[in-house]
Parts: structure tokens; sequence; C-alpha cells
């Protein structure tokens, strides 16, 4: 017996060895042919040479399915069923059968494909990605819901394209709250693509959502970075919602660090208007424009009042334009305003100073406008009225200089301007 079984031995193993490396060889011989020649003849030729690899299949599924000139639905879905069938544990298989199947306009197919993809990995955020994107289409937005949850949770990259897919589809804004992810991140995520995707939704109720969203944010003292949280203040003031911008834009700077008491209590309009806090930007903060021919800053104990001041210090190598220091102000309309400031100049040259200017940004008319400052002063006092329109909610004050007509015109010397308010007068 032990005989036998050796001299079997002696004879099989030997045949095994010839039979494994001539599917070796044959597979060897397949993926030459197939990196040789990528188009479906080379990959036909390889299917041929090594029929138990699924990649031949699958790729000619592609080629038939997608390729201009070769399009052949019914040739596509028979490489897709044998992908399948080679490799029935690939989701990816099962997921480019169900696409195919739904152009055939197997919808039911389709779908028994897809869910089939998805149980192999439920965990996938691609495979329910799909899926999600297939009730959708098919605007059963109840199943779409499950798979598209587990997508976001699983790939937040896909936050931003999924708001654009839910507008487009008109899923309601309560279900949209259901889907998305909790934290901080995601909500900002949602909170940005909403406000991107508006005119898709009835502007009361998007922002009555959006202040939910944002409310809930400051109600869990969320940090938010002044850029993140910047673009919903902006979206606000285009909406007119200015005094929820004014609101939001107190609460954004504060869990920043930037707490400006006179202007949260209403005592002034201006918003940091003693630079006694770093200039930060923003919507309703300073936006401060550098460039060539000057220099921005603020200097400690520089100010009127030995706080901060604002300088600019022009250096002599151009005849500007300036229009470099801007903040947009929320104001009441119809109303009269004091609007002051203090400024001094130091040797500053040329025919044309640097002056305030208060814009309406309704109307872009001129409201307000002071005399330019030149040469060389102390700090002084000025103090005007400013009446608001009836239309306007939102003003912008300016620092300007007119670019000179003269030939001697680059202008050199210093700027300082600082306690700049505007207060709404008694009556």
């Amino acid at each position: 017996m032990n005989l036998m079984r050796r001299l079997l031995f002696g004879i099989l193993l030997p045949l095994l060895m010839i039979v494994a490396m001539w599917r070796v060889g044959r597979r060897a011989v397949a993926l030459e042919i197939a990196v040789d020649d990528a188009s479906p003849a080379g990959l036909e030729r390889a299917a041929r040479w090594d029929g138990q690899n699924p990649d031949f299949p699958y790729m000619l599924a592609l080629y038939h399915g997608d390729m201009p000139g070769i399009l052949n639905l019914d040739r596509a879905r028979h490489y897709a069923e044998r992908a399948t069938q080679l490799s029935p544990f690939s989701w990816k298989a099962w997921w480019q059968r169900a696409q195919l199947d739904e152009l055939a306009g197997s919808v039911d197919a389709a779908e028994r494909d897809l869910r089939r993809a998805q149980s192999l990995d439920p965990r996938d955020p691609a495979i329910n990605w799909r899926l999600a994107n297939f009730y959708l289409r098919r605007s059963e937005f109840e199943s779409a819901r499950t798979y598209l949850s587990a997508a976001l949770e699983g790939d937040p990259s896909l936050q931003r394209p999924a708001v654009t897919l839910l507008a487009k589809f008109g899923v309601a804004l309560s279900t949209v709250d259901a889907i998305w992810p909790r934290d901080s991140d995601s909500r900002l995520t949602l909170i940005d693509g909403l406000m991107r995707e508006r005119r898709q939704f009835e502007p009361q109720a998007l922002h009555a959502f959006l202040m939910r969203q944002w409310n809930g944010l400051m109600a869990d003292r969320t940090d938010i970075p002044l850029p993140d949280g910047s673009p919903f203040i902006r979206y606000l003031l285009d909406g007119n919602w200015t005094e929820d911008a004014r609101k939001g834009w107190i609460e954004l700077a504060e869990r920043n660090g930037l707490h400006d008491a006179p202007y949260a209590n209403g005592e002034n309009r201006v918003w940091n208007g003693r630079f006694d806090l770093p200039l930060r930007g923003g919507p309703l903060g300073w936006r401060i424009s550098q460039a060539n021919g000057y220099t921005i800053s603020v200097k400690a104990h520089e100010g009127a009042l030995r706080s901060g001041g604002l300088r600019v210090e022009f250096d002599g190598s151009r005849n500007i334009n300036f229009n470099g220091v801007r903040q947009t102000v929320i104001v009441q309309p119809g109303t009269s305003y004091t609007f002051a400031f203090q400024a001094r100049s130091d040797a500053l040259t040329t025919d044309q100073g640097v002056y305030v200017e208060v814009v309406d940004l309704h109307t872009h008319q001129s409201l307000l406008r002071t005399d330019a400052v030149l040469g060389t002063t102390p700090w002084q006092h000025a103090m005007l009225t400013l009446s608001i329109p009836s239309e306007s909610r939102l003003i912008e004050v300016r620092l300007r200089r007119r670019r000179s007509v003269q030939i001697d015109s680059r202008i050199k010397g210093i700027f300082m301007v600082d306690d700049i308010s505007l207060a709404a007068m008694k009556p």
C-alpha cells in the first residue's frame, strides 16, 4: 500500500506542477498581451488566454459601456455579468453590472445588483454613495437616507457634493437635517453648501434653517475659525438680514478671542474703532489691502488715546489711488448718526492727501467725505452728522486718496487715524 501511494505521488506531483506551470504561463501571456494592447481586441485575446481573470471582462465592460465609437450595451452587460461570475465578492463588479442594468432600463435588476454590492462591504462610503444616488434618481428619498447617511459618516469629502445633489433633487431641508452628521465641521460644511445652492430653496425657509444650524453651533460653544464662519455672515448681509449678521459677527468674533464691548452693546456701530484688536479681516471687520507704495500697520500706544492707532506709511515710490482700509457697517435706515474720528499726518506730500469717506452700499453714492489731510498735523478730532437714507442698511467707511494729476505726484509720508465711531443721535 505504501509503495502504491509513493508511485501515485511520484506520478501526480509532476503532473500537478506541469498544470500549475501551464496556468502561470498562460496568465503571464495574458498579462503581457493586455499590457501591450489595452484595446478591446487585446483584452479579448488576453481573456482567451486567462479566462479566470475577472479584470479582463471588467475592463471590457467599461469599454463597451462607456467608449464612444464602440458603445455596445449588450456586450457591456455580457462582460459585466462574466466579471461578477468570476469575482462574486467584488462590490465594484456588482456596481458596474448595476450601472449597465440601469442604462438598459432593468431598474429592478440594477437595484438587486447594488444591494448585493452594498452587502459585500456595508461600511464602504463609495458603494453607499452610489446606492443613495440610485434611490435619489428615482425620487425614493426615504430609501436613500440610510445609505447617504452612511456615506457621509464614512467619508466627509462627500459632504460638499452631497449638498449639491440634495438641492438638485429637491430634498426637504428637514430630511437633509436628519441625514447630516452632527459634528461642527460637518455642520459648517452644510451651511456653506446650502448658501451656495440658495437658489434651489425658498429664501425664508432656508434662512430659518441656516439660523437654527448656526445657533446650534453657538449653543454648543463650538470653536469656529474666523475664515470658516465669515461666509455665513456674508450670506446674511447679502440677504439683508443685517441684525442677524451683526449678532452672528459678535458671536463669531468672540469665539476667536475678539471682544469689542462698545460694538457689542451698540454704543459704536464701527467694529474695532480704536484699533485695540488685531486686524483679522472678516465681513464686518477692517479689511486691509496691502500693495506696493505703502504699508499699513497698527502701532501700539501711538494712537490718539495712547492705545492702538492705524498707521498708513507711503514710501514715495508711486502716485497711488489709495483705497486700502475699509469696513462694512450696519446701520438703521433713515437714522441720523454722529460720525467721529481723530487723525494726524507727518510730512504727507503731493497735492492729494488722505481723507475719510462714507459710501452707501445700496446706492453706491458718497454720503460723507472729509477734507484731505496733508503735511504735518497734530491729532485732530472730527465730528460730523451722517444721515442714512430710508432704504439703506449698509454703509462702508473708507480711507481714501485720489491719484494726483500733477507731475510730482508720488506720495510720501504718514497718515494715522484712531477712535473712529458711529453713534445714533439722540432725539
